[in-house]
């Protein structure tokens, strides 16, 4: 998880507000810990608040990202799915935080590919895109969190061996970095590693 931590430094979006005591535990990657703080704190909630609930719903996306950390992806999965469908509800399906939720939902569904079956990734890819498009809309293309998605869903379509679209996907996303955080940045460096990795792989399948 070190890698993902070095990629994705932000997380969430800014108006995301975290249960105190679970923020601290998730900063110090104690991701365990945060998990039951987590747990504790979306019943308790639900009970006070409701399940739909805005901070009920926030406390159980935190809660999905905890169990991703942790490489639990299908609890992370059910988790954000659920939280999706009350943010959309709550918030709307174009919500800063609606899309946040999908992010996540889109990563849980690519890394479970490393453990089942291949329509995983067509999943993330669709997720991702609904995700690229709400965060255009809500956000704008050249914002960090749009650029986090692109690179993904480049990802996923890597992965399908899409690598045409991947190579536009990706071209894109350094693109976006390069102009938003410098082309020494570490989140531009890694976009430039895979189009670089996607152009020889490109050539040699077209051989």
């Amino acid at each position: 998880m070190d890698r993902i931590y070095r990629l994705f430094p932000r997380r969430g979006t800014a108006d995301e507000r975290v249960p105190r005591l679970g923020l601290i535990l998730y900063q110090q990657q104690k991701y365990q810990e945060a998990e039951v703080v987590l747990r504790e704190t979306v019943q308790g909630q639900e009970k006070a608040l409701g399940k739909e609930h805005p901070d009920t719903l926030t406390s159980k996306c935190w809660l999905g990202v905890a169990l991703y950390e942790q490489q639990k992806y299908q609890e992370a999965e059910v988790v954000q799915q659920e939280t999706i469908k009350g943010r959309e509800k709550a918030l709307g399906k174009e919500h800063p935080n609606t899309l946040n939720s999908k992010y996540w939902l889109g990563l849980a569904l690519y890394e479970q590919q490393k453990y089942q079956e291949a329509e995983k990734y067509q999943e993330a890819e669709v997720v991702l895109r609904e995700t690229i498009q709400g965060r255009e809309k809500a956000l704008g293309k050249e914002h960090p969190d749009t650029l986090n998605s692109k690179y993904w869903l480049g990802l996923a379509l890597y992965e399908q061996q899409k690598y045409q679209e991947a190579e536009v996907v990706q071209q894109e996303t350094v693109q976006g970095r390069e102009k938003v955080l410098g082309k020494e940045h570490p989140d531009t460096l890694e976009s430039k590693h895979q189009l670089n990795k996607l152009s020889h792989t490109a050539g040699v399948s077209a051989l």
